[in-house]
Protein backbone atom coordinates (compact mmCIF):
# COMPACT_ATOMS: atom_id res chain seq x y z
CA UNK A 1 0.00 0.00 0.00
CA UNK A 2 2.71 2.20 1.05
CA UNK A 3 4.48 1.56 -2.35
CA UNK A 4 1.22 1.79 -4.30
CA UNK A 5 0.58 5.24 -2.49
CA UNK A 6 4.27 6.56 -2.78
CA UNK A 7 4.18 6.02 -6.62
CA UNK A 8 0.48 7.35 -7.27
CA UNK A 9 1.97 10.58 -5.23
CA UNK A 10 4.96 10.58 -7.72
CA UNK A 11 2.79 10.41 -10.48
CA UNK A 12 0.48 13.04 -9.53
CA UNK A 13 3.35 15.31 -8.38
CA UNK A 14 4.81 14.61 -12.03
CA UNK A 15 1.68 16.01 -13.31
CA UNK A 16 1.91 18.80 -11.48
CA UNK A 17 5.04 19.93 -12.63
CA UNK A 18 4.17 19.43 -16.13
CA UNK A 19 1.14 21.60 -15.94
CA UNK A 20 3.46 24.24 -14.32
CA UNK A 21 5.65 23.55 -17.41
CA UNK A 22 2.78 23.51 -19.78
CA UNK A 23 1.88 26.86 -17.78
CA UNK A 24 5.38 28.81 -17.64
CA UNK A 25 5.66 27.93 -21.67
CA UNK A 26 2.51 29.55 -22.21
CA UNK A 27 3.17 32.62 -20.25
CA UNK A 28 6.51 32.79 -21.45
CA UNK A 29 5.78 34.92 -24.55
CA UNK A 30 3.86 37.96 -22.40
CA UNK A 31 6.71 37.71 -19.80
CA UNK A 32 8.74 38.61 -22.37
CA UNK A 33 6.72 41.29 -23.98
CA UNK A 34 7.20 42.52 -20.46
CA UNK A 35 10.46 42.17 -20.28
CA UNK A 36 11.31 43.95 -23.34
CA UNK A 37 9.33 46.74 -22.77
CA UNK A 38 10.70 47.73 -19.66
CA UNK A 39 14.20 47.25 -21.33
CA UNK A 40 12.88 49.21 -23.89
CA UNK A 41 11.84 51.91 -20.73
CA UNK A 42 15.03 51.59 -19.24
CA UNK A 43 17.29 52.19 -22.11
CA UNK A 44 14.99 55.03 -22.84
CA UNK A 45 15.79 57.10 -19.94
CA UNK A 46 19.21 55.64 -19.19
CA UNK A 47 22.39 58.64 -18.72
CA UNK A 48 24.05 56.74 -21.42
CA UNK A 49 21.51 58.65 -23.68
CA UNK A 50 22.08 61.73 -22.21
CA UNK A 51 18.59 62.18 -22.41
CA UNK A 52 17.10 63.87 -19.11
CA UNK A 53 14.28 62.07 -16.99
CA UNK A 54 11.15 63.33 -17.65
CA UNK A 55 9.65 64.93 -14.47
CA UNK A 56 6.86 63.36 -12.52
CA UNK A 57 4.07 66.29 -11.89
CA UNK A 58 1.69 66.09 -8.99
CA UNK A 59 -1.01 66.94 -11.46
CA UNK A 60 -1.99 66.05 -14.92
CA UNK A 61 -1.33 69.67 -16.24
CA UNK A 62 1.77 70.43 -13.99
CA UNK A 63 5.33 71.00 -15.36
CA UNK A 64 4.16 70.20 -19.31
CA UNK A 65 5.13 73.95 -19.94
CA UNK A 66 8.61 73.46 -18.41
CA UNK A 67 9.34 70.06 -19.96
CA UNK A 68 11.51 70.05 -23.31
CA UNK A 69 10.49 67.29 -25.51
CA UNK A 70 12.70 66.48 -28.68
CA UNK A 71 11.18 68.04 -31.46
CA UNK A 72 9.99 65.55 -34.39
CA UNK A 73 11.86 65.89 -37.76
CA UNK A 74 9.72 65.79 -40.76
CA UNK A 75 11.73 64.31 -43.51
CA UNK A 76 11.33 65.90 -47.01
CA UNK A 77 12.51 63.13 -50.18
CA UNK A 78 14.89 64.45 -52.59
CA UNK A 79 14.22 65.15 -56.13
CA UNK A 80 17.14 62.50 -56.91
CA UNK A 81 15.20 59.28 -55.31
CA UNK A 82 13.59 57.21 -57.24
CA UNK A 83 12.55 54.73 -54.88
CA UNK A 84 8.78 54.20 -55.68
CA UNK A 85 7.57 54.66 -52.17
CA UNK A 86 9.63 58.25 -52.36
CA UNK A 87 8.15 59.14 -55.22
CA UNK A 88 4.57 58.60 -54.25
CA UNK A 89 5.17 60.60 -51.15
CA UNK A 90 6.51 63.63 -53.12
CA UNK A 91 3.93 63.79 -55.38
CA UNK A 92 1.09 63.17 -53.07
CA UNK A 93 2.08 63.52 -49.19
CA UNK A 94 4.81 66.91 -49.91
CA UNK A 95 2.53 69.79 -50.96
CA UNK A 96 5.89 71.30 -50.30
CA UNK A 97 7.36 69.79 -53.57
CA UNK A 98 3.85 70.25 -55.40
CA UNK A 99 3.78 73.51 -55.34
CA UNK A 100 7.31 74.29 -55.93
CA UNK A 101 7.01 71.98 -59.18
CA UNK A 102 3.92 73.95 -60.44
CA UNK A 103 3.24 75.79 -63.60
CA UNK A 104 5.29 73.00 -65.89
CA UNK A 105 6.15 73.81 -69.56
CA UNK A 106 6.43 71.94 -72.02
CA UNK A 107 9.94 71.92 -74.07
CA UNK A 108 8.96 71.56 -77.91
CA UNK A 109 10.13 69.15 -80.48
CA UNK A 110 11.48 66.93 -77.92
CA UNK A 111 10.56 63.33 -79.61
CA UNK A 112 12.22 61.02 -77.49
CA UNK A 113 12.12 59.32 -74.46
CA UNK A 114 9.07 61.15 -73.62
CA UNK A 115 7.68 64.61 -73.06
CA UNK A 116 9.75 66.78 -71.19
CA UNK A 117 9.25 70.06 -68.82
CA UNK A 118 10.71 72.79 -67.64
CA UNK A 119 9.70 74.02 -63.76
CA UNK A 120 10.18 77.42 -63.37
CA UNK A 121 9.40 77.73 -60.00
CA UNK A 122 11.77 74.89 -58.77
CA UNK A 123 15.15 76.55 -58.62
CA UNK A 124 15.71 75.77 -55.33
CA UNK A 125 16.26 72.24 -55.42
CA UNK A 126 19.24 73.33 -57.95
CA UNK A 127 22.43 72.95 -55.40
CA UNK A 128 25.72 75.22 -55.15
CA UNK A 129 27.80 73.38 -57.39
CA UNK A 130 25.55 73.53 -60.26
CA UNK A 131 25.12 77.24 -59.76
CA UNK A 132 28.81 77.86 -59.83
CA UNK A 133 29.58 75.83 -62.86
CA UNK A 134 26.59 77.08 -64.82
CA UNK A 135 28.43 80.75 -65.75
CA UNK A 136 31.14 78.88 -67.12
CA UNK A 137 29.67 76.53 -68.59
CA UNK A 138 27.64 78.50 -70.32
CA UNK A 139 30.79 80.32 -72.12
CA UNK A 140 32.12 76.96 -73.25
CA UNK A 141 28.96 76.78 -75.07
CA UNK A 142 28.58 80.05 -76.87
CA UNK A 143 32.60 79.23 -77.53
CA UNK A 144 31.43 76.04 -79.41
CA UNK A 145 28.54 78.14 -81.18
CA UNK A 146 30.85 81.18 -82.14
CA UNK A 147 33.61 78.54 -83.51
CA UNK A 148 31.09 77.01 -85.61
CA UNK A 149 31.70 77.08 -89.22
CA UNK A 150 27.73 78.41 -90.50
CA UNK A 151 27.02 79.44 -87.35
CA UNK A 152 29.19 81.90 -86.29
CA UNK A 153 28.83 83.68 -89.95
CA UNK A 154 24.92 84.69 -88.97
CA UNK A 155 25.32 87.37 -86.65
CA UNK A 156 21.84 88.10 -86.70
CA UNK A 157 20.60 84.74 -85.67
CA UNK A 158 23.51 84.57 -82.90
CA UNK A 159 21.57 87.53 -81.18
CA UNK A 160 18.31 85.39 -80.16
CA UNK A 161 20.35 82.79 -78.54
CA UNK A 162 19.77 83.19 -74.54
CA UNK A 163 21.19 80.05 -72.04
CA UNK A 164 18.80 80.08 -68.55
CA UNK A 165 19.21 77.24 -65.83
CA UNK A 166 16.27 75.64 -64.56
CA UNK A 167 14.97 71.85 -63.13
CA UNK A 168 13.84 69.69 -65.98
CA UNK A 169 12.31 66.57 -66.70
CA UNK A 170 9.26 64.21 -67.27
CA UNK A 171 7.85 64.60 -64.23
CA UNK A 172 9.16 66.23 -60.76
CA UNK A 173 10.35 63.11 -59.19
CA UNK A 174 13.11 62.62 -62.30
CA UNK A 175 13.72 66.54 -62.94
CA UNK A 176 17.42 67.59 -62.91
CA UNK A 177 19.42 70.58 -63.45
CA UNK A 178 18.95 71.58 -67.12
CA UNK A 179 20.35 74.28 -69.28
CA UNK A 180 18.10 75.33 -71.60
CA UNK A 181 19.57 76.89 -74.98
CA UNK A 182 16.92 79.43 -76.43
CA UNK A 183 17.61 79.98 -80.14
CA UNK A 184 15.90 81.83 -83.21
CA UNK A 185 13.16 79.50 -84.91
CA UNK A 186 13.21 81.55 -88.08
CA UNK A 187 15.55 78.87 -89.80
CA UNK A 188 14.85 75.32 -88.97
CA UNK A 189 18.12 74.14 -90.30
CA UNK A 190 20.05 76.38 -88.20
CA UNK A 191 18.37 75.11 -85.03
CA UNK A 192 19.72 71.50 -86.09
CA UNK A 193 23.33 72.63 -86.40
CA UNK A 194 23.05 74.03 -82.92
CA UNK A 195 21.82 70.96 -81.22
CA UNK A 196 24.52 68.82 -83.26
CA UNK A 197 26.93 71.27 -82.37
CA UNK A 198 25.93 70.78 -78.74
CA UNK A 199 25.88 67.40 -78.56
CA UNK A 200 29.31 66.47 -80.37
CA UNK A 201 31.79 64.06 -77.67
CA UNK A 202 34.43 66.96 -76.05
CA UNK A 203 31.04 69.26 -75.27
CA UNK A 204 29.54 66.49 -73.99
CA UNK A 205 32.19 65.81 -71.55
CA UNK A 206 32.18 69.15 -70.64
CA UNK A 207 28.49 68.86 -68.51
CA UNK A 208 28.73 65.11 -68.31
CA UNK A 209 31.77 64.54 -67.02
CA UNK A 210 32.96 62.37 -63.93
CA UNK A 211 34.68 65.01 -61.79
CA UNK A 212 32.20 68.25 -62.87
CA UNK A 213 28.21 68.57 -61.66
CA UNK A 214 26.13 66.79 -64.16
CA UNK A 215 23.58 69.39 -66.64
CA UNK A 216 21.22 68.07 -69.00
CA UNK A 217 21.03 70.24 -71.86
CA UNK A 218 18.11 71.15 -74.08
CA UNK A 219 17.52 73.24 -77.09
CA UNK A 220 14.48 75.55 -76.96
CA UNK A 221 13.61 76.66 -80.21
CA UNK A 222 12.40 79.88 -79.66
CA UNK A 223 13.84 82.86 -78.98
CA UNK A 224 13.69 86.19 -76.70
CA UNK A 225 11.67 89.26 -77.82
CA UNK A 226 12.68 92.52 -77.00
CA UNK A 227 9.85 95.01 -75.43
CA UNK A 228 10.75 97.95 -77.39
CA UNK A 229 9.49 99.39 -80.84
CA UNK A 230 12.10 101.66 -82.61
CA UNK A 231 11.29 105.21 -84.23
CA UNK A 232 13.76 108.02 -84.80
CA UNK A 233 11.78 110.45 -82.68
CA UNK A 234 9.87 110.58 -79.69
CA UNK A 235 8.23 112.48 -76.66
CA UNK A 236 7.80 111.71 -72.76
CA UNK A 237 4.16 111.87 -71.28
CA UNK A 238 3.96 111.80 -67.65
CA UNK A 239 0.85 110.00 -66.98
CA UNK A 240 -0.01 110.89 -63.34
CA UNK A 241 1.53 112.66 -61.02
CA UNK A 242 4.74 114.59 -61.00
CA UNK A 243 7.10 111.76 -61.31
CA UNK A 244 8.90 110.20 -64.84
CA UNK A 245 8.79 106.51 -63.43
CA UNK A 246 6.73 104.55 -65.93
CA UNK A 247 6.37 107.61 -67.71
CA UNK A 248 5.53 106.76 -71.68
CA UNK A 249 8.66 107.23 -74.54
CA UNK A 250 5.65 107.67 -77.94
CA UNK A 251 6.18 108.45 -81.00
CA UNK A 252 4.93 112.04 -81.99
CA UNK A 253 3.36 111.10 -85.38
CA UNK A 254 1.71 107.65 -84.20
CA UNK A 255 1.14 108.00 -80.37
CA UNK A 256 2.72 103.84 -80.09
CA UNK A 257 4.50 103.56 -77.26
CA UNK A 258 8.11 102.86 -77.45
CA UNK A 259 9.35 102.05 -74.44
CA UNK A 260 8.84 103.32 -70.55
CA UNK A 261 11.19 105.53 -68.89
CA UNK A 262 12.75 104.04 -65.39
CA UNK A 263 13.65 106.74 -63.30
CA UNK A 264 15.34 109.95 -63.38
CA UNK A 265 19.70 109.83 -62.57
CA UNK A 266 21.82 112.51 -61.58
CA UNK A 267 24.84 112.58 -62.81
CA UNK A 268 27.37 115.06 -61.40
CA UNK A 269 24.69 118.23 -61.83
CA UNK A 270 22.65 117.23 -64.76
CA UNK A 271 19.68 115.00 -64.52
CA UNK A 272 18.68 112.38 -67.20
CA UNK A 273 15.84 110.08 -68.37
CA UNK A 274 17.22 106.12 -67.76
CA UNK A 275 15.61 103.44 -70.59
CA UNK A 276 16.31 101.26 -73.05
CA UNK A 277 18.19 101.84 -75.68
CA UNK A 278 17.01 98.86 -78.43
CA UNK A 279 14.07 101.34 -78.68
CA UNK A 280 16.18 104.21 -80.32
CA UNK A 281 18.62 102.55 -82.59
CA UNK A 282 18.35 100.18 -85.63
CA UNK A 283 20.39 97.53 -86.01
CA UNK A 284 22.42 97.03 -89.42
CA UNK A 285 21.83 93.76 -91.01
CA UNK A 286 24.52 91.42 -91.55
CA UNK A 287 24.23 89.55 -94.66
CA UNK A 288 24.65 85.80 -94.80
CA UNK A 289 25.67 83.97 -98.20
CA UNK A 290 22.67 81.97 -99.40
CA UNK A 291 25.50 78.90 -99.98
CA UNK A 292 26.11 78.78 -96.13
CA UNK A 293 22.89 76.82 -96.01
CA UNK A 294 22.85 74.64 -98.54
CA UNK A 295 25.99 72.46 -99.03
CA UNK A 296 26.38 70.50 -96.26
CA UNK A 297 29.54 69.47 -97.58
CA UNK A 298 31.53 72.82 -96.71
CA UNK A 299 31.66 71.64 -93.09
CA UNK A 300 34.51 71.76 -91.38
CA UNK A 301 36.27 68.78 -90.31
CA UNK A 302 36.72 69.88 -86.96
CA UNK A 303 32.85 70.21 -86.47
CA UNK A 304 31.98 66.92 -88.68
CA UNK A 305 33.51 64.68 -87.67
CA UNK A 306 31.71 64.09 -84.11
CA UNK A 307 28.36 64.71 -86.16
CA UNK A 308 25.90 61.80 -85.63
CA UNK A 309 23.66 60.57 -88.97
CA UNK A 310 20.02 62.35 -88.61
CA UNK A 311 18.60 59.28 -87.31
CA UNK A 312 20.98 58.78 -84.44
CA UNK A 313 21.21 63.02 -83.38
CA UNK A 314 20.74 62.97 -79.88
CA UNK A 315 21.50 65.21 -77.54
CA UNK A 316 22.14 64.03 -73.42
CA UNK A 317 19.74 60.66 -74.55
CA UNK A 318 16.94 62.78 -75.84
CA UNK A 319 16.08 62.81 -79.93
CA UNK A 320 14.46 66.36 -81.35
CA UNK A 321 11.39 66.02 -84.44
CA UNK A 322 12.01 70.09 -85.41
CA UNK A 323 10.08 70.67 -88.65
CA UNK A 324 11.04 71.99 -91.71
CA UNK A 325 9.35 75.69 -90.56
CA UNK A 326 8.58 77.10 -87.52
CA UNK A 327 5.30 76.70 -86.28
CA UNK A 328 4.90 78.96 -83.43
CA UNK A 329 5.14 82.93 -83.79
CA UNK A 330 3.95 85.53 -81.40
CA UNK A 331 0.86 87.33 -82.57
CA UNK A 332 1.50 90.91 -83.12
CA UNK A 333 -0.43 94.31 -81.44
CA UNK A 334 -2.87 95.54 -83.82
CA UNK A 335 -3.49 99.20 -84.73
CA UNK A 336 -6.75 99.37 -82.11
CA UNK A 337 -4.76 97.64 -79.58
CA UNK A 338 -2.26 100.28 -80.19
CA UNK A 339 -5.09 103.16 -79.61
CA UNK A 340 -6.27 101.77 -76.58
CA UNK A 341 -3.09 102.14 -75.16
CA UNK A 342 -2.53 105.74 -75.95
CA UNK A 343 -0.61 107.47 -73.09
CA UNK A 344 -2.58 110.54 -71.64
CA UNK A 345 -0.41 113.70 -70.31
CA UNK A 346 1.38 116.51 -71.09
CA UNK A 347 4.63 115.73 -73.30
CA UNK A 348 7.94 116.53 -72.35
CA UNK A 349 10.35 117.21 -75.21
CA UNK A 350 14.36 115.68 -74.76
CA UNK A 351 17.19 114.21 -76.79
CA UNK A 352 18.99 111.26 -76.45
CA UNK A 353 22.06 111.68 -74.78
CA UNK A 354 24.19 108.43 -75.06
CA UNK A 355 23.20 105.25 -75.45
CA UNK A 356 25.13 101.40 -73.97
CA UNK A 357 25.97 101.18 -77.52
CA UNK A 358 28.08 104.25 -77.87
CA UNK A 359 29.84 103.78 -74.51
CA UNK A 360 31.39 100.26 -75.47
CA UNK A 361 35.23 100.34 -75.83
CA UNK A 362 36.26 97.16 -76.64
CA UNK A 363 34.40 93.67 -76.77
CA UNK A 364 35.44 92.45 -73.06
CA UNK A 365 32.54 94.71 -72.29
CA UNK A 366 28.84 93.71 -72.25
CA UNK A 367 26.18 95.77 -73.63
CA UNK A 368 23.33 96.95 -70.85
CA UNK A 369 20.72 98.13 -73.28
CA UNK A 370 20.02 101.53 -71.62
CA UNK A 371 19.82 105.17 -72.61
CA UNK A 372 19.69 107.83 -71.12
CA UNK A 373 17.79 110.99 -72.32
CA UNK A 374 18.76 113.86 -71.50
CA UNK A 375 16.52 116.25 -69.27
CA UNK A 376 16.62 120.20 -69.68
CA UNK A 377 14.35 121.19 -67.12
CA UNK A 378 13.64 118.80 -64.60
CA UNK A 379 11.74 121.18 -61.88
CA UNK A 380 8.40 119.96 -62.91
CA UNK A 381 8.76 116.61 -61.54
CA UNK A 382 9.81 115.50 -57.69
CA UNK A 383 11.37 112.44 -57.04
CA UNK A 384 11.24 108.63 -58.11
CA UNK A 385 8.42 107.56 -56.82
CA UNK A 386 4.79 105.21 -58.05
CA UNK A 387 1.38 105.17 -57.49
CA UNK A 388 -0.22 102.62 -55.21
CA UNK A 389 -3.98 102.51 -55.26
CA UNK A 390 -5.90 100.87 -52.07
CA UNK A 391 -9.30 99.24 -52.15
CA UNK A 392 -10.82 102.45 -50.67
CA UNK A 393 -9.94 104.26 -54.11
CA UNK A 394 -6.74 106.22 -52.37
CA UNK A 395 -3.75 107.11 -54.15
CA UNK A 396 -0.51 107.09 -52.54
CA UNK A 397 3.38 107.83 -54.38
CA UNK A 398 5.55 105.90 -52.63
CA UNK A 399 9.25 107.29 -53.43
CA UNK A 400 11.90 105.04 -54.58
CA UNK A 401 15.16 105.35 -52.27
CA UNK A 402 18.41 103.63 -51.64
CA UNK A 403 20.79 101.79 -53.28
CA UNK A 404 20.54 99.16 -56.06
CA UNK A 405 19.53 95.47 -54.82
CA UNK A 406 21.78 92.71 -55.41
CA UNK A 407 20.34 89.61 -56.91
CA UNK A 408 18.98 87.99 -53.29
CA UNK A 409 19.18 84.69 -52.30
CA UNK A 410 15.79 83.32 -51.98
CA UNK A 411 12.54 84.93 -54.35
CA UNK A 412 11.10 87.77 -54.07
CA UNK A 413 7.99 89.95 -54.28
CA UNK A 414 8.93 92.89 -56.62
CA UNK A 415 6.59 95.63 -58.83
CA UNK A 416 6.86 96.44 -62.16
CA UNK A 417 6.03 100.01 -63.26
CA UNK A 418 4.59 100.24 -66.57
CA UNK A 419 3.22 102.86 -68.76
CA UNK A 420 0.25 102.23 -68.22
CA UNK A 421 -2.00 102.97 -65.26
CA UNK A 422 -1.71 100.32 -62.97
CA UNK A 423 1.62 98.38 -62.27
CA UNK A 424 2.50 94.70 -62.53
CA UNK A 425 3.41 92.50 -59.61
CA UNK A 426 5.80 89.18 -59.73
CA UNK A 427 8.85 87.86 -58.73
CA UNK A 428 12.50 87.43 -58.98
CA UNK A 429 14.08 84.47 -59.07
CA UNK A 430 17.57 83.46 -58.04
CA UNK A 431 19.20 82.48 -61.08
CA UNK A 432 20.48 84.67 -63.51
CA UNK A 433 20.25 83.86 -67.15
CA UNK A 434 23.14 84.88 -70.42
CA UNK A 435 21.65 86.02 -73.59
CA UNK A 436 23.53 87.59 -76.49
CA UNK A 437 22.59 90.66 -77.76
CA UNK A 438 24.76 92.83 -79.60
CA UNK A 439 26.00 92.79 -83.30
CA UNK A 440 29.16 94.13 -82.45
CA UNK A 441 29.96 92.49 -79.20
CA UNK A 442 30.61 88.50 -78.11
CA UNK A 443 29.81 89.55 -74.82
CA UNK A 444 26.83 87.74 -72.95
CA UNK A 445 24.89 90.01 -71.29
CA UNK A 446 24.06 88.98 -67.90
CA UNK A 447 20.35 89.29 -67.28
CA UNK A 448 17.61 88.66 -64.34
CA UNK A 449 14.71 86.88 -64.29
CA UNK A 450 11.12 88.06 -63.23
CA UNK A 451 8.00 86.20 -63.61
CA UNK A 452 4.41 88.32 -64.14
CA UNK A 453 2.11 87.59 -61.42
CA UNK A 454 -1.50 87.03 -63.18
CA UNK A 455 -1.78 90.79 -63.73
CA UNK A 456 -1.31 90.69 -67.39
CA UNK A 457 1.44 89.69 -69.61
CA UNK A 458 3.95 92.21 -71.04
CA UNK A 459 3.47 93.97 -74.45
CA UNK A 460 5.11 96.24 -76.59
CA UNK A 461 6.74 99.20 -74.93
CA UNK A 462 7.22 97.95 -71.40
CA UNK A 463 10.61 98.37 -72.31
CA UNK A 464 12.89 100.15 -69.82
CA UNK A 465 10.19 99.40 -66.96
CA UNK A 466 11.93 100.05 -63.44
CA UNK A 467 11.25 96.92 -60.97
CA UNK A 468 11.61 97.50 -57.48
CA UNK A 469 11.18 95.53 -54.38
CA UNK A 470 7.67 95.43 -52.81
CA UNK A 471 8.70 95.65 -49.09
CA UNK A 472 12.53 97.65 -49.20
CA UNK A 473 11.27 100.36 -52.35
CA UNK A 474 15.05 99.32 -53.40
CA UNK A 475 15.35 99.17 -57.33
CA UNK A 476 16.19 96.30 -58.80
CA UNK A 477 16.96 97.08 -63.23
CA UNK A 478 14.75 97.73 -66.04
CA UNK A 479 13.13 95.52 -68.03
CA UNK A 480 13.99 94.83 -71.92
CA UNK A 481 13.05 91.69 -72.93
CA UNK A 482 10.28 88.98 -72.30
CA UNK A 483 11.49 85.17 -73.09
CA UNK A 484 9.40 82.13 -74.26
CA UNK A 485 7.98 81.27 -71.10
CA UNK A 486 6.67 84.96 -70.50
CA UNK A 487 9.50 85.97 -67.90
CA UNK A 488 11.08 89.07 -68.00
CA UNK A 489 14.58 89.82 -68.46
CA UNK A 490 15.85 92.96 -66.54
CA UNK A 491 19.29 94.61 -66.56
CA UNK A 492 20.81 94.71 -63.13
CA UNK A 493 20.52 98.60 -62.18
CA UNK A 494 24.15 97.94 -60.05
CA UNK A 495 25.81 97.67 -63.63
CA UNK A 496 24.10 100.23 -65.31
CA UNK A 497 24.83 102.80 -62.72
CA UNK A 498 28.74 101.04 -62.31
CA UNK A 499 28.87 101.65 -66.41
CA UNK A 500 28.24 105.26 -66.52
CA UNK A 501 30.23 106.11 -63.29
CA UNK A 502 33.44 104.43 -65.37
CA UNK A 503 32.32 106.41 -68.63
CA UNK A 504 31.57 109.82 -67.22
CA UNK A 505 34.24 109.79 -65.23
CA UNK A 506 32.40 110.79 -61.72
CA UNK A 507 31.42 108.57 -58.59
CA UNK A 508 28.14 111.40 -58.81
CA UNK A 509 25.57 109.35 -60.30
CA UNK A 510 22.37 107.85 -58.35
CA UNK A 511 18.44 107.46 -58.17
CA UNK A 512 18.20 111.50 -58.53
CA UNK A 513 16.13 112.90 -55.14
CA UNK A 514 15.26 116.32 -55.08
CA UNK A 515 17.02 118.38 -51.70
CA UNK A 516 14.70 118.64 -48.89
CA UNK A 517 13.92 122.55 -47.74
CA UNK A 518 16.09 123.18 -44.76
CA UNK A 519 13.31 124.30 -42.96
CA UNK A 520 11.89 120.83 -42.84
CA UNK A 521 12.68 118.85 -40.14
CA UNK A 522 14.20 115.20 -41.03
CA UNK A 523 12.91 113.17 -38.25
CA UNK A 524 10.13 111.27 -37.30
CA UNK A 525 6.53 112.94 -38.13
CA UNK A 526 3.96 110.96 -36.04
CA UNK A 527 1.43 113.97 -35.27
CA UNK A 528 -1.19 114.22 -37.58
CA UNK A 529 -3.23 117.55 -37.91
CA UNK A 530 -6.23 115.30 -39.77
CA UNK A 531 -7.32 112.88 -37.59
CA UNK A 532 -7.99 110.66 -40.99
CA UNK A 533 -4.52 111.37 -42.69
CA UNK A 534 -2.29 108.22 -43.03
CA UNK A 535 0.55 107.37 -40.01
CA UNK A 536 3.43 107.46 -41.14
CA UNK A 537 6.14 105.63 -38.75
CA UNK A 538 9.55 103.79 -38.74
CA UNK A 539 9.93 99.95 -40.14
CA UNK A 540 11.23 97.98 -37.84
CA UNK A 541 14.11 96.88 -40.26
CA UNK A 542 15.69 100.31 -40.13
CA UNK A 543 15.87 100.46 -44.41
CA UNK A 544 15.57 104.65 -45.41
CA UNK A 545 12.91 103.49 -47.75
CA UNK A 546 9.99 101.40 -46.16
CA UNK A 547 7.26 103.08 -45.16
CA UNK A 548 3.96 101.79 -43.43
CA UNK A 549 0.67 103.14 -44.12
CA UNK A 550 -2.19 103.28 -41.60
CA UNK A 551 -5.26 104.40 -42.96
CA UNK A 552 -8.29 105.66 -40.39
CA UNK A 553 -11.35 104.80 -42.15
CA UNK A 554 -13.27 107.49 -43.38
CA UNK A 555 -13.12 109.91 -46.39
CA UNK A 556 -10.84 112.61 -46.43
CA UNK A 557 -10.51 115.68 -48.98
CA UNK A 558 -7.10 117.23 -47.95
CA UNK A 559 -4.17 117.24 -48.90
CA UNK A 560 -0.91 115.20 -47.62
CA UNK A 561 2.50 115.82 -48.05
CA UNK A 562 4.98 115.97 -45.07
CA UNK A 563 9.04 114.87 -45.45
CA UNK A 564 10.40 113.05 -43.36
CA UNK A 565 13.53 110.97 -42.73
CA UNK A 566 12.38 108.36 -45.18
CA UNK A 567 11.61 110.79 -47.94
CA UNK A 568 8.14 112.24 -48.90
CA UNK A 569 4.69 110.74 -48.86
CA UNK A 570 1.90 112.39 -51.04
CA UNK A 571 -1.25 111.38 -50.57
CA UNK A 572 -4.41 112.98 -52.31
CA UNK A 573 -8.29 111.74 -50.88
CA UNK A 574 -10.88 110.68 -53.99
Amino acid sequence: MTNEHSHSATISGVSDLEDDIVKSEAQAPILTLIEDALRRAFMRFSPRNEEPELPRPRKLNAGLSKTKLPKPRIRIPSVDESDDDHDSCASKDNPRLSYTFRGKIQIPYVKRPSAIYLYPHAEMHIGQEHRDRFPQLVEILKLTVEQHSKLGRDRNWLIGTAYTLAMCGADMNSAAPSIVVFCPDDDMNKVKYLQRTLSQKHIVAQYRGATTPLFQIYVWARSYTLCGRTCDEFDIHIGQGTSLCGAAVTSPSSGERLCTVAAVLRIKNSQYALTSAHAFKRKPEIRTPDSDFVDESNVDDDFGSDFESEEESTLCEVKYDFPVQKETSLPPLTSSQMQEQSPSGKPIQSSIACQSGDLQANDEVEDLDFALLALDDPAGWTNNSYQITYQNGRNVAVSIKGSPRSLPTRPRHVRIITSNSESKTGVIHTMPSFIRNSLGNDRLCEVWVVSIDSSGAPSIGHSGSLVVDIETCQPYGHVIAVNPLGQLYVVPLRKTLHRIQQEFNTSCVGIFVHEPHPLIRQTRWSRRSNPQDPVISRNPSGSASEVQEDFVKGKTTSMFSKSSFFGKIYHKGK
